[in-house]
């Protein structure tokens, strides 16, 4: 897979998280590594109960929902360029899935939140992010960000940004799906 270097994308990033987790408890990020894309996306845990919200993606651009589509058909790596206001980890498919792996039937203890929540006893749960879509001018970007935090917690969220003076601004959230 080839890496996420746009440092306009992760500045996007940055807002969307840090927006997102202002008021959370949580005082660390676990990022999945590898980007949504149509062929499929990052592993977030075990989901139970997704449910679509009926809402529709956000009207945006052309422009800015083309390069959304273009590079959302295959998967991307992300790196450690983001700047949040909390700590954050990366962490691949290949790290994630073995937490939630099969233990012994009727053993609660062995859930895997409960061993995912053990091994990151300060995370919100996993999150999963999008490549950005951008307008030809780099003034209004849409991102999708994954988000699990047990069996039956969970969104999928649309979010479209603007930039004036430099500064990336959530303008609007469309929340998709929830579990």
């Amino acid at each position: 897979m080839l890496p996420v270097t746009d440092s306009e994308e992760y500045a996007v990033y940055d807002a969307v998280l840090n927006s997102e987790y202002a008021s959370s408890k949580a005082q660390e990020l676990v990022i999945n590594t590898e980007t949504v894309s149509k062929k499929g996306g990052p592993f977030v845990g075990l989901v139970f109960g997704l449910a679509g919200t009926g809402a529709k993606p956000p009207k945006v651009e052309s422009g800015t929902m083309s390069d959304f589509k273009a590079k959302g058909k295959k998967s991307y790596t992300l790196e450690r360029q983001f700047r949040l206001k909390m700590q954050y980890v990366l962490r691949t498919n290949d790290e994630l899935r073995p937490i939630f792996a099969a233990r012994t039937p009727g053993h609660p203890e062995e859930d895997g939140w409960f061993r995912f929540y053990r091994n990151f006893p300060q995370a919100s749960g996993i999150n999963g992010l999008s490549r950005v879509g951008f307008n030809s001018r780099k003034d209004q970007a849409l991102v999708f960000l994954v988000h699990q935090s047990s069996g039956l917690g969970g969104t999928r969220i649309f979010f479209v940004l603007s930039k004036s003076g430099g500064t990336w601004k959530i303008v609007k959230r469309v929340v998709m799906a929830l579990s």
